[in-house]
This record gives C-alpha cells, sequence and structure tokens, in this order.
C-alpha cells in the first residue's frame, strides 16, 4: 500500500541579534574602534570589506596595503622572499583583513596589553599548503628550509611559530571549530536557527543554534537566549509569532498563518526526528497487524520523500507495515489533522478468483469433449461401459 501524505499542527518560531563591539580596541586603540563602524573610504587592501560595517581604522588598512600590519610583521619575521609567492601573501593578508570584520567578537580577546586571536586548524592548514613553496629560515641557527618541507609533520605548528609569541598581538589556535578565525565562510544570519525549550511551569525559553547544514566560523554569533516565554502562547489566522517574541505580527504579504500552529501542505524535504518524526517498516509476522516488529534493516526505510509529498514506499513484503510517527507534546488543546491517499493497493485476494476463472475458460474446451463423448458412449454403447 502507497500512501501520501499531507500535515498540519499547532506551533510557531524566530529571534533577536546583539550589536557588535571589537576586543582588539582595548590593545591597539589606535587600529581598531570600539564598536563596528561605517564603511571605510579606502578599502583596496580589504576589497571584502566594501559595502560593511568594520571594526578597524582607515590607519589599519592602510598598514595592511604597506604589509606593516601586526601579522604580516610577524610573519616576514620568518619567511623570506614572501612577496614572490601570491598565494602565501593573500593566505596572510586574508588573516589581517579578517580583523576587520564587524564580529571580530567572536574569534578575539582584548586586552590592555595583549590581544588574542583564534585561529582554526583549517585555517592554519591552508596558510601551510599556499606557503609551502616559502622559504621559512630559523633565525637561531640560520637554516632556510622550504614550509612544505619544514612543517611536513605538524602543519599546524607553522601557525604556532609565525603567530604564538607575537606582542601585543598573538594568535592561538583552538579546537573550537565556530568561534575561530577560519578561511570557511564566516557565519550570517541564515546560518542561524532558533527552538523552543521544553515547558516548565508554564513558561519556555527560546535558544539559538548553528544550523546543522552550516560549516561556517566566527562571524555572527549567537544570540542570548530568551526566557521566560508562555508556553500557550497562540496567534489567530493571518498572524504569527516571531520566535523568542512575546506578541503576535501580521503576516507579510504573498505569506499565510493557519492560526496557532503550522501546516505541512507538501513537504520540500523529508521532516527530521527533531521535529518529531519518525518513520520505519514494521514485520507483523501474520500475528498482530497492529502490533509489529520493527525491521532494522537499510533495505527497509519505510517512507520516502518523493518530490514535494511522502509515500509510504516501494517494496513492503507480506505481513509489513510502513509506519510513519508522530511525537509532540501539547501545552494547550489543538488538534493534528493528517491528509492521505491511495494511489495503488493491490487486492491479493482478488488474485486467486481471478486465476481460477481464466484456468476454467482455457479448460472448457477439454470439459466440453469430455462430457459428450462420454454421453455418447452411455447412450449407444451401454454394454461397452458395463
Amino acid at each position: 500500500m502507497r500512501r501520501l501524505l499531507s500535515f498540519i499542527l499547532l506551533l510557531a518560531t524566530a529571534g533577536v541579534l546583539s550589536a557588535a563591539t571589537c576586543p582588539l580596541s582595548n590593545t591597539l586603540r589606535g587600529d581598531f574602534a570600539s564598536t563596528a563602524i561605517a564603511t571605510l573610504s579606502n578599502t583596496s587592501a580589504c576589497p571584502s570589506l566594501v559595502g560593511d560595517n568594520a571594526c578597524c581604522t582607515q590607519e589599519y588598512l592602510n598598514s595592511i596595503g604597506s604589509q606593516t600590519d601586526p601579522f604580516m610583521t610577524m610573519a616576514k619575521q620568518y619567511l623570506t622572499h614572501i612577496d614572490e609567492s601570491e598565494q602565501c601573501m593573500a593566505s596572510l593578508r586574508e588573516l589581517s583583513c579578517g580583523l576587520c570584520s564587524e564580529f571580530q567578537d567572536s574569534f578575539t580577546l582584548g586586552k590592555t596589553f595583549s590581544g588574542q586571536v583564534r585561529l582554526c586548524d583549517s585555517y592554519c592548514t591552508n596558510l601551510y599548503n599556499n606557503c609551502g613553496g616559502v622559504l621559512f629560515e630559523d633565525s637561531n641557527d640560520g637554516v632556510a628550509e622550504l614550509v612544505s618541507e619544514k612543517f611536513s609533520n605538524d602543519p599546524l605548528e607553522l601557525c604556532y611559530i609565525l603567530f604564538g609569541s607575537g606582542q601585543p598581538l598573538r594568535g592561538v589556535l583552538t579546537e573550537n571549530v565556530r568561534n575561530c578565525f577560519s578561511s570557511a565562510q564566516q557565519c550570517t544570519d541564515e546560518d542561524i536557527e532558533g527552538f523552543y525549550t521544553e515547558c516548565v511551569d508554564g513558561k519556555r525559553s527560546y535558544v539559538y543554534r548553528y544550523k546543522s547544514s552550516s560549516t561556517c566560523t566566527a562571524g555572527k554569533p549567537l544570540p542570548a537566549p530568551i526566557a521566560g516565554l508562555q508556553c500557550d502562547m497562540a496567534c489567530s489566522p493571518g498572524y504569527y509569532l516571531p520566535g523568542g517574541a512575546e506578541a503576535c505580527l501580521p503576516c507579510n504579504p504573498g505569506t499565510f498563518s493557519v492560526g496557532g500552529g503550522v501546516s505541512y501542505p507538501f513537504f520540500k524535504t523529508f521532516p527530521s526526528v527533531e521535529e518529531g518524526f519518525d518513520h520505519y517498516v514494521e514485520s507483523t509476522n501474520g500475528v498482530d497487524f497492529e502490533h509489529g516488529v520493527r525491521i532494522e534493516s537499510a533495505d527497509n526505510s519505510g517512507w520516502i520523500h518523493n518530490n514535494t509529498y511522502l509515500a509510504s514506499g516501494p517494496g513492503l513484503k507480506d505481513r509489513q507495515n510502513s509506519v510513519m510517527a508522530y511525537t509532540a507534546k501539547f501545552v494547550r488543546e489543538g488538534n493534528i489533522t493528517f491528509g492521505y491517499k491511495v494511489d495503488g493497493e493491490v487486492c491479493r485476494r482478488c488474485e486467486r478468483p481471478a486465476a481460477l476463472w481464466i484456468l476454467f475458460f482455457l479448460l472448457s474446451p477439454l470439459l466440453f469433449f469430455f462430457f459428450f463423448f462420454s454421453f455418447f458412449f452411455f447412450f449407444f454403447f451401454p454394454p461397452f461401459l458395463m
């Protein structure tokens, strides 16, 4: 049996974000502002800043252009003829310009005499790869080796030696893949989602997290949780409740609300376990059709996503059910409506009678001749039959 599912449930969502600060202003006052400022007049040294607010000042941008900013200065103490490698220069400039980000506070710590920049392993690995053909010269022994050879056993050590002991700014390696500087895309509002916690004494909180599909680092930090929200808050049709809000708002043009809930008229993707859905195949073993045994097998996935709807899945065997389950905790009276239709159900009990009729029509000529000749011989030759 194949069934197509649509779904309606009561629910709500969305968020409030905090202003950006620039911690490195505590360390390098002339290079960084205390809060992100409007677009700078000359961003040629860091073209990616065009149109964005920035934590750095024009003086700091000018130092990047002249290759005298803190991180470039630290790198030049060890890397020789660095100007000859465009890839290596681009990686170093990426870090220097990254400090201008309006979300500097997501990967830096600024103190009066010492500032820290948390570096992701991924950035240090890219720096090693892009600077592999550059000579690294140790001032202690005067021996120069290619970066690719000297740090082949531990590429992350390159970051540690170049930036680990700098003053007043230094780089610190961290295993926190979110709150560190990386070559990956920085997090934006699109990478953040919110969810409600369980209700306790009629109250709940709205908590933010990064989407599981997002690979961003640093950038937009997670907003603080919003506590003390009513659990039974509901909106009328045509209104919706933004996540973490305490008042309903009219729907935007071109959108709609079922009122105090959410509707799934079609499915763009398969609903997740986090949303309360579960699906599987169970075997009844011919004993109890309503209470089967769950089958843990990759060949029996049950329900599938098919374009815009859910289908119970092909390949079910005898005495098997394709199960779609939904679990939710209700904090007020409401209802759930499931819509489905059957688009093809094989009637196995009807197959045998059909087959018997076909067999009868195939054998009917033989049966006719058998009865005809039996009657003929019985009527005209009775002694023979005896």
